[in-house]
């Protein structure tokens, strides 16, 4: 038995804003006409062959351990057939179907039967404190193509799902119309922030326990809208405190203004998509927010040392980032 090669997703459709769109696309439709069953399937009939979880992510042949999955999950099939393997039981799904991991469930994310990989795709939503976490995938007989991993900053995510998860887990009302209403507003929620690299996500997470409450607020706020023009007057109101005051918390406790760190947000994110998508430096600097490339390019040098063409690279997580990203990835 062949192992089935983990290789990264370049392109546009490894970017946080095509995982956006297709949850627009695919699963709030379906959640609007099926309500919470979409992710609820039927058990594997027991007449069907037993699927096995495939090798990957460098194992060999079958993989014998389950993951443990670190927090609430919920997976998509976009395209394609495949099967997924929650509480010992396989299930069997066609696209527009999906199936929810419970917070500390053993899980298989992939299986295949007769030593079979089917073709399919698939979007994954992590739930956490701080909001969610979002990657796709796309297996092939010949391989396990995974892009990188995204943040969305939304701690209203996490709340909904905790309300959804008591709603349709474990009162059992998976039809009622609460259910479906707190899984559309869910979802969402995360299509609305924009989307931030993990790797770029742990470092702020290290830097909000340092911070006082306001403070952290703020950045959560801004960091929400890094790609689109920001109202810093808005945005201090809704911490409840003054302009000045706000800006005054940014330059004691981070030496800079509100603008200097959004500005510095958006380069760090631009860094970050060009060696995990290796996507054009003209794309990417549209995706951060820059409207103009050249003064992206100027600002991307003034930053890094470096022209944006040159970061195209492999990434490996920073040691200080690692345990905080191995808390969110199973």
């Amino acid at each position: 038995m062949k192992p089935i090669p983990t290789v990264p997703m370049f392109g546009w459709d490894a970017t946080g804003t095509m995982m956006q769109s297709l949850i627009t696309k695919h699963v709030l439709p379906k959640l609007e006409q099926h309500g919470a069953e979409v992710f609820f399937p039927s058990p594997l009939n027991s007449g069907h062959p037993e699927p096995i979880p495939f090798g990957d992510w460098g194992t060999a042949g079958i993989r014998e351990r389950p993951y443990l999955a670190n927090s609430s999950q919920f997976s998509f099939l976009l395209e394609g057939q495949g099967w997924v393997h929650v509480k010992g039981i396989w299930y069997h799904l066609k696209a527009g179907q999906g199936v929810f991991v419970p917070q500390g469930c053993h899980y298989f994310p992939h299986g295949m039967v007769n030593d079979s990989v089917v073709e399919g795709h698939w979007l994954w939503v992590s739930i956490h404190p701080f909001g969610a976490t979002v990657h796709r995938c796309h297996i092939t007989p010949n391989a396990h193509i995974h892009s990188p991993i995204y943040a969305v900053a939304d701690e209203r995510i996490f709340w909904l799902s905790r309300e959804w998860e008591m709603e349709s887990v474990i009162r059992g009302y998976q039809n009622s119309l609460v259910s479906k209403g707190l899984l559309l507003a869910m979802f969402h929620f995360i299509t609305e922030s924009a989307p931030i690299p993990l790797s770029v996500w742990a470092e702020i997470g290290l830097l909000l326990s340092e911070l006082p409450p306001v403070l952290v607020n703020a950045i959560i706020k801004l960091s929400r809208t890094y790609d689109r023009p920001h109202h810093l007057e808005k945005v201090a109101g809704q911490c409840g405190v003054s302009l000045f005051h706000i800006c005054r918390l940014f330059r004691r406790y981070l030496g800079m203004t509100p603008r200097t760190y959004v500005r510095q947000l958006r380069l760090r994110v631009a860094k970050q998509l060009l060696m995990e998508t290796r996507l054009p430096p003209s794309k990417v600097s549209q995706l951060v927010g820059y409207a103009n490339y050249n003064h992206f390019r100027k600002q991307f040098r003034k930053s890094f040392g470096v022209m944006p063409s040159n970061q195209v690279t492999d990434w490996f997580p920073d040691v200080k980032i690692a345990p905080f990203i191995s808390k969110v990835v199973p």
